[in-house]
């Protein structure tokens, strides 16, 4: 029994029989006949009379004779429509009689005879009758085939029948198939023979057939032609549009030949895409291929000549960003067929061309215009109704990185010759937007091509060594081209929108010693009929200010962290003691966190609001971290007299000394004065273990900024017995490396030159051998010269203390010796280093290195983010070695700036930087990113960044970084501050959306925001939110490939297991699980998983499981296999709608078993809307709308179930307004 639960089915074949034919039993209506044979014998035939049987389009498929009764037969009929015409000697003329053929029946229509009046000729408004004769059916040697051409219809597209029938047979169409032979081409030659049939009324003979085409109120023929009535006639020559034929017998009436009155018959042309070649004229176009008569089908293939546009018309060569020329060449190339019935097939439509954006090549696209349908119906009534519409598709979106100028830029106050590159790297988005409708002559292309430079965040610059400018170089420039080309029939156009620009401005801050400097370095636009330029000079605040330039924090917060082996952890920022003056009062604040709260202490201010301060640095040191110091830099001059010294930087920084603070365990001691002298002295760095603390900053011998060769770093150790620093030690990596004691100084000795700077150093003590290491990690270039990059590497120094609890004061220390971690790349800077918990001879060391911009290896003090490198550094049998590599992300170098390398109590390490690149939109201007290294070999090297910041508006700068030696946690602080111009600053500043398992919180709450990161020492496997499904919406029974994609956001390797469920996040049946395995930290993973789909609604979810997750929040991706995209209204036409009617267009999502839509109406875009149609093709003619009135649509799908997908996003027009003029009447 099929109920059965294990009812069993069996396949078998069967045959579809054809419909059976009809038979038509007719009969003339008596008083058609002639007097002469109503009397003679009723079932003789009469060779003067028969009856014709017309398809569709008036061509014969059948002849009856007829009987002196009037009585004809025809059998073996085809079911369809047809009509029925008589033909030869009547004593009345018979018209037209519609019949309609039903399979296995047989029909007895009557032919009845019309009434003969005195008429007027529609041609020339002559009188007329038909009292002699009269046509009886008009063909054409090219016409559709009726029925038959059902097939090839069919052939084109399956919902062609349907269609055809919907076109050719309804009266809402305003014609009658029987009234026209099908549908041709303008322009396309055919030369066509239309034969008439007559009906002889009298004695007097029909001489010949007149035949009368005419259009458009024009008569392109008037001929006469004998028996047969057949008249050529090429009706390629019409244009597109409703015209007729006219046929009348013309009969000899005593000596005169007389124009019987007409049949008419339609003549429906469309116009041909090749006319989009010859728009200007209604001449014959020839196609080779043309109009093949066998087959009865049109073909065309047309290629239109390139149009290229250039803005502006010549390359250019702008300061610093040189040519930012936009070109789009298009054509377009054209092919397809078309039957007589209508039924048509594009089989290319195309538009391919070059697009060169910014002077840069872009892409060489082909992009298909028929948005993958290749079939349609032809309405010559209506021609916008075979339109493929394309709104806004992305033809392509490379990112292109080109240096556009390396040069020297300025001598910075005199002191410094400071070099600029500009690497122009272009976020390119080409955008086409397209009309085409075939038969009505018409392409319209509208190609959007935008490059506009990516939008750094501020950096961080080294060019003045003790002290850290800051440098933002504002690139708003764009360069965009739109190209719209209208060619219709008569009419071509070509509009052209485009600019080249290029505003370039460059802002410099230091650190509040001067305020911001402002350059102009390119501010130039070139738009169609607007050519503006500006000289590039400096710009004054208010200039700045008009312009929107970012006018600089008021104080710069630089955040540092220290942690205590209890846990205790240290943050020190500068902030602003009056942030509502006019001036800034920046201060050094301190604040604890307690781990036993969770929670910052109170700030504490340890210095003094009435000098500047910078860079601070702090450390824990003691065998329990009792005490902390902290130290920075302070210019020792009152506001009055730094404004009194200008812009003269060397006076200025001879006053800056370094400075400290002591934590006694209890509270914050005084600040001291560590250096006292007029050199310069800053950017120092610290650290501190259970044996001491030790304190390097850089050092500018003679005070002068201008020589660079005598800076050196300044090496000091803290005196535990006597609170204070002892006398430094200078080191210099010159001349194979060279230690200057104070004492050796004060007698005379002198450092080895070179340029030192950019000091890095740890320190930690080691129990098991009583012996306390530091390393002291350094910049140092060989000429002094920051615009060569060849000679400038990184260097190591190393000392050790011995015995330190043998005896609490260390013994004198071991010598300082140079580390040469060799192989290291050249062009490198700004190292962080730090020494292996667990390893006395391993050492870490993180650094950037700056790209080349010339041959010569040179590099530029103004430049965009370096990529970032590690380097991994042991101490062997054979000497020291190194294994350095650069941070990869997928393959591709990681940029970024301020890396923080740290090293765990358990050998973990952890790198944190600045990160620059197209990884987000927000990480093209700086956001925080952390690495977590991997031990491979004994080696370590780092996964996949991971983002620890995503501020939308905002960057993320000055990053700190410390390890918490309980917990093995990691505290990362940064900077937050919002743009005020460029990419990221597009969406409004929303709170941070953090990525795996950190936990923010604020530490200041200043304009610019200090924000601290707590990330466990686990892993984090999350899965993104979304399933990927390769099939959507696929229909009951069917297979879906469900993909969930996935990274681990921890520190550590973490065991990763896929779990897939049916239901709701919380609940669910299981349906599978994918074992992954160990993922490594920042590693990417994926699980793919078969699933059937089932009735109803489908969702499911999938989890990521592991032994090691430091957050379930981000485990679970969801999806579901019964959703349905919404569509998209792609076009909401009136102009090419009928009065008081709209055309609506839609696209139909990328999903299977779809029926149909659903589409809503509303009067505005809030008001209700209103179910207006369901309907299974995605256009919609809205008629009976008010004329001139907005109307918006939504839309949905539905599939074969009933199920509804979510609405689409509203889309308004307006209908049409028509004016209506009534003739005159004069009575």
């Amino acid at each position: 029994a099929l109920d059965a639960p294990t009812a069993a089915f069996a396949c078998v074949d069967f045959t579809i029989d054809a419909p059976a034919a009809g038979a038509i039993d007719g009969q003339i209506a008596p008083e058609a006949l002639p007097p002469a044979v109503r009397g003679a014998s009723p079932a003789a035939v009469n060779l003067a009379i028969n009856v014709k049987l017309l398809n569709q389009a008036g061509t014969t498929v059948a002849v009856a004779p007829v009987t002196n009764a009037g009585k004809f037969l025809m059998n073996n009929i085809p079911p369809g429509a047809y009509q029925l015409a008589a033909v030869g000697d009547l004593a009345k003329p018979v018209d037209l009689t519609n019949v309609t053929v039903v399979g296995g029946s047989i029909i007895r229509p009557t032919l009845p005879p019309y009434v003969t009046f005195r008429r007027f000729d529609p041609v020339d408004g002559s009188a007329c009758d038909n009292d002699d004769a009269a046509a009886a059916a008009i063909s054409a040697k090219y016409a559709f085939s009726g029925q038959v051409s059902w097939g090839a219809a069919r052939a084109l597209d399956p919902a062609a029948p349907l269609l055809a029938n919907q076109l050719l047979l309804n009266d809402l169409h305003r014609f009658r198939i029987p009234q026209t032979f099908g549908i041709y081409l303008s322009g396309v030659r055919v030369d066509n023979e239309f034969t008439a049939e007559a009906q002889s009324l009298s004695a007097n003979p029909i001489v010949a057939m007149n035949f009368r085409i005419v259009a458009n109120g024009a008569k392109l023929l008037d001929v006469n032609r004998p028996a047969p009535y057949v008249a050529a006639f090429n009706v390629g020559l019409l244009p597109a549009g409703r015209h007729k034929i006219y046929v009348a017998p013309v009969v000899q009436r005593g000596g005169s030949q007389v124009r019987q009155c007409p049949m008419e018959k339609e003549i429906l042309v469309t116009d041909s895409p090749v006319n989009l070649t010859n728009v200007a004229s209604r001449q014959e176009n020839t196609l080779s291929n043309g109009f093949n008569p066998a087959t009865g089908q049109y073909s065309f293939d047309r290629s239109l000549p390139p149009y290229r546009y250039s803005v502006p018309n010549q390359p250019t060569n702008y300061p610093y960003v040189g040519d930012l020329q936009s070109v789009v060449q298009a054509g377009a190339r054209l092919s397809g067929n078309v039957s007589l019935s209508g039924a048509c097939s594009i089989t290319n439509a195309s538009i391919n061309g070059l697009i060169r954006a910014a002077g840069e090549f872009i892409c060489n696209p082909t992009v298909d215009l028929r948005g993958g349908n290749n079939t349609c119906i032809v309405d010559p009534l209506n021609p916008g109704k075979t339109t493929y519409t394309i709104n806004g598709k992305n033809i392509c979106a490379p990112r292109i990185d080109k240096v556009r100028y390396e040069g020297y830029l300025f001598n910075f106050l005199d002191l410094v010759s400071v070099r600029l590159k500009i690497a122009l790297r272009l976020d390119a988005n080409v955008l086409l937007f397209s009309r085409f409708n075939p038969f009505a002559s018409e392409l319209y292309t509208s190609i959007f091509a935008d490059a506009r430079p990516t939008v750094n965040g501020s950096l961080r610059l080294n060019f003045l060594r003790v002290l850290r400018p800051h440098a933002r170089l504002t690139a708003d420039g764009v360069s965009w081209i739109q190209p719209r080309v209208t060619l219709n029939k008569g009419n071509p156009r070509v509009n052209l929108n485009g600019c080249a620009a290029a505003q370039l401005y460059l802002t410099l801050w230091l650190e509040g010693i001067i305020g911001p400097q402002y350059f102009a370095l390119a501010d130039r636009t070139e738009c169609i009929n607007i050519n503006t330029a500006r000289q590039v000079q400096p710009l004054t605040p208010q200039q700045a200010a008009e312009l929107g330039l970012d006018p600089g924090p008021r104080v710069f917060a630089a955040p540092t962290l220290a942690s205590a082996p209890d846990g205790r952890m240290l943050s020190v920022v500068v902030e602003d003691t009056t942030p509502d003056a006019e001036r800034a009062a920046p201060a050094i604040f301190a604040r604890f966190w307690n781990p036993t709260t969770q929670s910052w202490s109170d700030a504490v201010t340890i210095s003094g609001a009435d000098r500047l301060v910078n860079d601070p640095v702090a450390t824990f040191y003691g065998a329990d971290g009792e005490q902390a110091l902290v130290a920075w830099s302070q210019i020792e001059l009152t506001p009055a007299e730094l404004t009194a010294l200008g812009n003269d930087l060397n006076a200025i920084l001879a006053h800056q000394e370094i400075y400290f603070a002591r934590w006694d365990g209890t509270r914050w001691l005084p600040p001291q004065r560590l250096t006292d002298d007029l050199a310069a002295d800053g950017r120092a760095t610290m650290a501190g273990d259970a044996s001491g603390a030790t304190l390097a900053w850089t050092r500018d011998a003679d005070g002068d900024l201008a020589t660079t060769l005598d800076s050196v770093i300044a090496v000091s150790d803290w005196n535990r017995a006597a609170f204070t620093w002892d006398a430094p030690t200078y080191l210099s990596a010159g001349d194979g490396a060279a230690v200057v004691t104070a004492a050796a100084q004060a007698a005379g000795a002198a450092p080895a030159a070179g340029m030192n700077y950019d000091v890095a150093l740890d320190r930690k003590y080691y129990a098991g051998l009583d012996r306390s290491r530091t390393v002291v990690a350094l910049t140092f270039d060989a000429d002094g010269d920051f615009n060569t990059g060849s000679d400038r590497t990184v260097r190591i120094f190393q000392r050790d203390f011995d015995a330190v609890q043998v005896n609490p004061q260390p013994l004198p220390p071991k010598e300082w010796a140079l580390v040469n971690p060799q192989p290291l790349p050249p062009r490198i800077q700004t190292p962080s280093i730090a020494l292996d918990r667990g390893n006395l001879n391993a050492i870490k060391l993180a650094f950037v290195q700056s790209d080349a911009v010339d041959a010569q290896g040179g590099v530029a003090g103004i430049d965009e983010a370096g990529v970032v490198w590690s380097a991994d550094i042991q101490r062997t049998i054979g000497g020291w070695q190194t294994s350095a590599a650069p941070l990869l992300d997928q393959g591709a170098a990681v940029r970024g700036e301020e890396p923080r390398v740290l090293s765990g109590p358990n050998g973990a390490t952890s790198l944190v930087f600045r990160r620059f690149d197209a990884a987000s939109p927000t990480a093209s201007v700086g956001q925080i990113a952390l690495s977590s290294g991997i031990i491979e070999g004994g080696r370590t090297t780092y996964g996949e960044p991971v983002a620890l910041t995503n501020s939308a508006g905002a960057q993320q700068w000055m990053p700190a970084a410390t390890l918490n030696p309980v917990t093995n946690a990691l505290l990362v602080s940064s900077v937050r501050r919002t743009l005020t111009t460029g990419a990221a600053s597009s969406s409004a500043p929303h709170e941070d959306e953090m990525t795996g398992a950190a936990h923010m919180t604020f530490v200041t709450a200043a304009a610019d925001p200090v924000t601290a990161l707590v990330i466990e020492d686990r892993g984090d496997p999350a899965l993104e939110s979304t399933l990927a499904l390769d099939r959507i919406h696929a229909p009951v029974g069917a297979t879906v490939q469900v993909t969930a994609h996935g990274r681990n956001l921890g520190r550590r390797a973490a065991d990763v297991t896929v779990r897939f469920l049916r239901g709701a996040p919380g609940g669910g049946v299981q349906v599978g699980q994918v074992v992954i395995g160990a993922v490594a930290a920042g590693a990417a993973f994926s699980a793919t998983l078969p699933v059937t789909v089932q009735m109803g609604d489908q969702p499911l979810y999938a989890v990521a499981v592991s032994t090691d997750n430091a957050s379930s929040a981000n485990d679970i991706a969801t999806g579901n296999l019964a959703a349905m995209p919404a569509p998209i209204i792609s076009a909401v036409d009136g102009e090419n709608a009928l009065a008081n009617s709209l055309l609506v267009v839609l696209e139909q999502p990328a999903a299977e078993d779809l029926a149909g839509f659903r589409l809503l109406r509303s009067t505005g875009p809030d008001a209700p809307f209103v179910l207006a149609a369901e309907i299974t093709e995605p256009l919609y003619l809205d008629l009976g709308l008010t004329a001139g009135a907005t109307y918006c649509y939504r839309a949905q799908v539905y599939d074969t179930r009933g199920n509804l997908s979510p609405l689409s996003a509203p889309v308004c027009g307006a209908s049409t307004f028509y004016r209506t003029f009534l003739p005159a009447v004069n009575r």
